[in-house]
Formats: C-alpha cells, structure tokens, sequence
C-alpha cells in the first residue's frame, strides 16, 4: 500500500488550495462592441436587422446556452458552437416591423456559461409611414414626415407634428445615412 508522508501530504493540499481559486475563476468574459442599438427612423413594414458581436476576454470558451427574444416578431441567429478565448461571436436580431407603429424597443435574453451569465441586448428606432427628409437648421438635423404634393407643382410640405431632432444627420443626405 502506498503510503504519504506527512509533509508531501501538506505540499498537496497546499498546492490544490493554491490551485483551486484559479480553476475556479477560468470563465469567458463576453464583451459587446454595444449594447443597444438604435435604428433611428425606420419605414413601417420592413424587417430591420442588427448583429451583435462580442469578443472572449476571459481565460476559457463561451457557449451561448439560451437566446431568448422578448416577443414573436424578433428573430434571432447566434454563434452556435463555443467562442474560444481570444475570438469572436455574434447574436442577430431582425425586427418585422409589419404592424407596428411609432416608437418600438426590443430585447433578448442571452443566458451562457460566461462570468455574466445573463446578458440583455436591445434594439429601438420609430416607425414611419413614409420616408423621411433631412434639412438642416442651426447645426441640427431636422427629420420629418415629407406629405405628398398636390398635382399643381408646388413643393411638399413638411409634418412638424412628427419631428426628430439629431445631431448626428447634420449634413447627411437621405442616402448618406
């Protein structure tokens, strides 16, 4: 029978406790590039679609288990197979806007074996049932609904009982954003 002196038996235990800390703190970090994401104004009726991506900054892979949507009208696509330590994953989420009006905010769960077990990502912007027009005024972009012309050439009139102010359209054109 093999028999353990007692200063080795020491050195183990002491080693194992030394040890154990670590081996128990080996977990991924997932890290967002964000969080949120805000489409701004969006036509109504449309699907809108926004990757995550998240880097592993922890000291072991991360295995999305559960990617869970607030409602039926968001569906998801997410890296499937475990993020190594060092490289990248995604979570997809598309929006069918189709039936909704103004403002909308959705979420979805992710559950994982990352240090932050439970993670909420969210998406958001305003539908519109018309496409929108950017003038600017001030250093501020002025966003609203454009109403159709009359057949008598006159120029369209603009909604201001739908207005978004933003500073970061200054300058754009509706095809620069």
């Amino acid at each position: 029978m093999f028999a353990l002196q007692p200063t080795t038996l020491k050195a183990l235990i002491v080693g194992y406790l030394i040890a154990l800390p670590a081996l128990l703190q080996a977990q991924g970090i997932m890290v967002f590039e964000r969080e949120i994401h805000d489409f701004g104004v969006v036509a109504a009726g449309t699907i809108v679609t926004y990757e995550f991506g998240f880097v592993n900054k922890g000291n072991a892979p991360i295995q999305l288990l559960a990617v869970e949507p607030s409602c039926g009208c968001t569906s998801t696509d997410w890296t499937r197979e475990p993020v190594p330590v060092g490289k990248t994953g995604f979570v997809r989420l598309s929006f069918n806007t189709n039936g909704y009006e103004g403002a909308f905010a959705k979420s979805v769960l992710l559950k994982s074996n990352a240090r932050e077990p439970i993670k909420i990502l969210f998406i958001k912007g305003l539908l519109t049932e018309r496409a929108y027009n950017t003038a600017t005024a001030e250093g501020i972009a002025v966003e609203g609904a454009i109403q159709e012309a009359p057949f008598n050439n006159t120029k369209p009139k603009l909604d201001f009982s739908r207005m978004l102010f933003s500073r970061n359209m200054v300058g754009l054109t509706p095809y620069e954003r």
